[in-house]
């Protein structure tokens, strides 16, 4: 495992980032062709980590990501599988709202957050984006990109400590992405078998995500 120096590392690229947007050197929804998250390949040690575990009566922020994933999908009848607000906690009631959507999916019908769900929601997202409200390329999470996934992946940055309060505003604009570079310095790359310049990049992909997800 590496540590680094990260403050000054991620204060020079979120200042960087902040610098090349001001001057329109890219646009807020471009992507370069060399824009790529971490591969799952180089961070076995995230990769192998257990997705958690949430039945009735516990509470997460993890929950709430689920649950506002439960208000984008809906059933065979378009209805939303969670029409209340995202919530933390795993009540009776959102429990039945993930056994429908288990059901319906087939994930397994028991209404507790597991592997196969998380698994469902990260594939969905950054493997093969069929997700409406993930990724607009379908791979990962970069500046322009907005919805629900943006907001959960928001969320628990906050959760963490590296998005302020309300921050939650599901545009992933720069100070998302200055977030993002934070969270990465100082939680994905000691574990990755990477450079530093190489994991920080401010994109939420699949790897980011998992860390976002397991890590406490």
């Amino acid at each position: 495992m590496r540590s680094f120096s990260t403050t000054a590392k991620v204060s020079g690229v979120a200042a960087a980032t902040a610098a090349l947007l001001g001057a329109g050197l890219f646009g807020a929804t471009a992507v370069s062709a060399e824009d790529q998250p971490i591969e799952p390949a180089e961070a076995p040690q995230i990769m192998d980590t257990p997705w958690p575990e949430y039945a009735v009566g516990d509470s997460h922020p993890n929950i709430y990501a689920v649950t506002n994933y439960l208000t984008a999908e809906t059933n065979d009848e378009g209805d939303a599988y969670w029409t209340a607000d995202p919530t933390e906690e795993l009540t009776q009631e959102v429990s039945d709202a993930l056994l429908e959507y288990q059901a319906d999916r087939g994930l397994g019908e028991h209404g507790e957050i597991k592997e196969e769900l998380w698994g469902h929601f990260s594939d969905g997202q950054f493997v093969t984006g069929s997700f409406a409200w993930g990724p607009a390329n379908g791979e990962f999470y970069t500046v322009g990109d907005s919805g629900d996934g943006v907001e959960s992946v928001q969320y628990l940055l906050i959760h963490h400590g590296y998005l302020a309060e309300g921050g939650d505003d599901g545009e992933y604009g720069g100070d998302t992405e200055a977030a993002v570079e934070d969270f990465q310095a100082n939680e994905v790359c000691p574990e990755v078998d990477v450079s530093e310049q190489e994991c920080v990049d401010g994109l939420t992909g699949e790897v980011t995500y998992r860390a976002l997800v397991t890590i406490e």
